[in-house]
């Protein structure tokens, strides 16, 4: 008898106790979300200029960026200074005497200016035209949003500003290396050993997070925040669906993809009423210890241990599980006698170039792990720099993403894996693409017409995103089915890391703000062109070998073509 046969027939492909477990298992990726998609606030940068250099307890309500203010200074040369107060400069309107003539910089004695240390004087604009340009070295914050974040902490701005795209580099990184090794790992030591060790060092990491004070650090700790996420994520992700029967597992998988969006809800609601980044990472931090203790009830893979020898573990946990389901287990199952199926020996990627068809569908299913990845990450992070309230729109991503989970499961199985990701895609970019229209009308209304296309756009990607998790392994071979996963999983990892660094880009003016948005769009709509190559899967057998899987689009219209004519005859 095979595993999936004793879920369906004496276990219970997803009885009672299976959904307590599912739902527990649920919190990893909730967490995961959490402290990934925090990042939108901790790093938020709010609006800023220099500070002046005259005042010694400046604060952004005095003069507002680019305000004209003039000083005296007092040192008894009777000599005054006018100058503009910038994001990233003071601009020197010129020096004058005390009868008002002008005074060259070059005979002017630097250490009068006030609070020297502030600005750093820039000698190549001084000369003949009695005016120069000074870089800000101190700088404040509006602080009418959030009293402080990392940026403001450590001045993410000016030429610092990239910095904030270096950290949340670092936190993709690290998910990268997580997403590689994670599943070798779950493999070698077990899914609940792994899922429990890298979920502890999560919640330590994202604890310590808190007191974290220059950039190398903040790297160091996403880094290893990164990779405990995605190693956890993909132990849990894989001990989930061995839980329940075949019949259920897509709905499950999308699931606990979903509760991603409820992080992303509960950080929103959280940062509404926490407004200081010390305490806010702390609190979205705390739920992970619960989260640990709590999965210590769940039980290690009944399957995993069965292919590892330990029959009798397994079949405790199998009786187990199904006497909380209400259904008793045979007296006697061998669980040594061909009950996992073993898969074919995997096989290298090399072995695509061996087959030009299957080679230019792992490049269009690479590509569009690409453009998923980061548009979807690129959406989140730039939700920050949405007109309107960045709360409310943040709490709007997550709800969008939410109905878009509900779309998928209610119409995958009915219209087809191709069509919906197609379409989710095409919405989604489109989405994207026509938030410059409300911008170049104008008026009151523009800001919600933004909004409202934004959302759009997360809903299109959000419901492609969870759809390529599982069409993507049902398209290839069973050979290459894990290699394919590997390399898709690496593939959304560098859209991720890209996305940190897109999300932040803008050009002046109104259009120019949404320059990010105008890319997400562009790349999801050729990704959803580029999947109409892509064959249909749904109802289709997994191709066991490569001659089944290029053939995968013959079936696919002979079944059609069979469909209609039967519609025909009745």
């Amino acid at each position: 008898m095979k595993f999936d046969d004793i879920l369906q027939q004496q276990v219970g492909e997803l009885g009672r106790h299976q959904k307590i477990l599912v739902l527990m298992l649920s919190m990893v990726m909730c967490s995961a979300g959490v402290q990934i998609m925090i990042t939108v606030f901790t790093l938020h940068a709010p609006n800023y200029r220099c500070a002046d250099p005259a005042v010694d307890n400046d604060s952004y309500t005095g003069p507002g960026p680019d305000s004209s203010v003039q000083r005296e200074l007092s040192q008894g040369h009777g000599t005054t200074v006018q100058y503009k107060l910038s994001e990233c400069y003071i601009d020197y309107a010129g020096l004058r005497n005390h009868d008002g003539s002008p005074k060259n910089l070059s005979e002017f004695d630097k250490d009068w200016l006030p609070h020297n240390d502030k600005w750093l004087l820039d000698d190549s604009a001084s000369g003949s035209n009695f005016s120069t340009r000074a870089e800000c070295r101190q700088w404040v914050y509006d602080q009418s949003v959030f009293a402080s974040t990392m940026s403001t902490q450590m001045n993410f701005v000016c030429d610092r500003k990239i910095l904030s795209s270096h950290a949340v580099m670092f936190l993709m990184v690290g998910q990268m290396i997580g997403a590689v090794f994670g599943g070798s790992a779950a493999d070698f030591v077990g899914r609940k050993k792994l899922m429990m060790i890298m979920l502890l060092v999560h919640f330590v990491v994202s604890v310590l997070t808190t007191w974290v004070t220059d950039i190398y650090t903040l790297g160091t700790v996403y880094l290893l925040n990164g990779l405990a996420i995605a190693s956890a994520y993909c132990a849990a992700f894989t001990l989930t669906l061995e839980l329940v029967g075949p019949r259920w597992r897509h709905v499950v998988g999308i699931f606990i993809t979903s509760t991603w969006s409820f992080g992303i809800l509960y950080v929103g609601m959280l940062s509404f009423f926490i407004r200081e980044w010390h305490l806010l990472q702390l609190a979205a931090s705390l739920p992970a210890a619960f989260f640990v203790f709590f999965l210590c009830f769940v039980p290690e893979s009944a399957r995993w241990l069965a292919r590892k020898g330990r029959y009798s573990e397994a079949e405790k946990i199998l009786e187990h599980i199904a006497r909380r389901n209400g259904n008793k287990l045979a007296a006697k199952i061998d669980l040594g006698n061909d009950v996992i199926e073993e898969s074919q020996q995997s096989q290298s990627l090399v072995m695509f170039l061996r087959c030009p068809p299957l080679l230019v569908r792992l490049i269009v299913v690479l590509f569009n792990w690409f453009a998923c990845s980061l548009t979807y990450y690129g959406l989140s992070l730039n939700v920050g720099h949405l007109f309107g309230n960045i709360h409310l729109n943040f709490c709007l991503s997550g709800i969008f993403e939410l109905i878009g989970f509900a779309m998928v499961v209610l119409l995958l199985s009915r219209v087809g894996r191709k069509k919906i990701y197609c379409y989710s895609l095409i919405v989604g970019g489109m989405g994207c693409l026509l938030t410059v229209i409300p911008v170049l009308i104008g008026g009151e209304w523009s800001v919600h017409g933004v909004r409202a296309l934004a959302m759009t756009g997360k809903f299109g990607i959000a419901s492609a995103f969870a759809i390529l998790w599982l069409y993507t392994p049902e398209m290839f071979p069973t050979s290459l089915r894990a290699g394919v996963t590997g390399a898709s999983s690496c593939s959304a990892r560098l859209g991720g890391v890209a996305a940190s660094y897109l999300a932040n880009l803008t050009l002046k003016g109104n259009v120019g703000h949404l320059l990010p948005q105008i890319i997400f769009g562009t790349l999801g709509l050729m990704a959803g062109l580029c999947a109409l190559t892509l064959p249909e899967t749904n109802q289709v057998r997994l191709p066991d070998s490569m001659d089944d899987a290029v053939q995968m689009k013959k079936h696919v219209l002979e079944q059609d073509k069979k469909d209609n004519q039967e519609s025909l005859l009745t």
